[in-house]
């Protein structure tokens, strides 16, 4: 596996917040490390009636920002997954995709950089038969 898509892999993580699964459109976040020690929020979200729509929208957070939230926020380094769960998190399968959307970019998003995180984000084509899609 090529080191893009490494980057933007969970090696361990949290389901934070599911969209109903019988929607015509699906989302879910989660938030975890890669195996390069970068802290990530992953959304996935799937268009049941057009896959060409399907994206991942990933904010990468070096190990050096993640240990800022952590230290500001006041949990360890490996215990933010759950911090962020645990203040964040929606039940599961319930709501709509936009209100996971909602929540991962105008909650989740400024309340980290406010703890001073500064993160990468990219938004990449995804497909749930092969996975990360990666074009050169």
């Amino acid at each position: 596996m090529s080191d893009f898509i490494s980057k933007y892999r969970l090696m361990i993580g949290e389901l934070i917040a599911e969209s109903h699964i019988d929607y015509d459109t699906h989302a879910s976040l989660e938030a975890g490390f890669n195996k390069f020690g970068d802290f990530l929020l992953v959304l996935k979200y799937t268009d049941f009636d057009c896959h060409d729509n399907d994206y991942i929208d990933a904010a990468v957070f070096k190990k050096s920002q993640a240990f800022e939230i952590s230290s500001s926020i006041g949990v360890k380094l490996t215990e933010l997954p759950q911090a962020v769960l645990k203040e964040y998190g929606m039940p599961l399968d319930t709501g709509t995709a936009s209100d996971v959307i909602r929540m991962y970019k105008y909650r989740l998003l400024p309340d980290l950089m406010d703890c001073g995180g500064r993160y990468n984000r990219r938004i990449l084509p995804y497909n749930r038969d092969y996975g990360l899609q990666y074009y050169p």
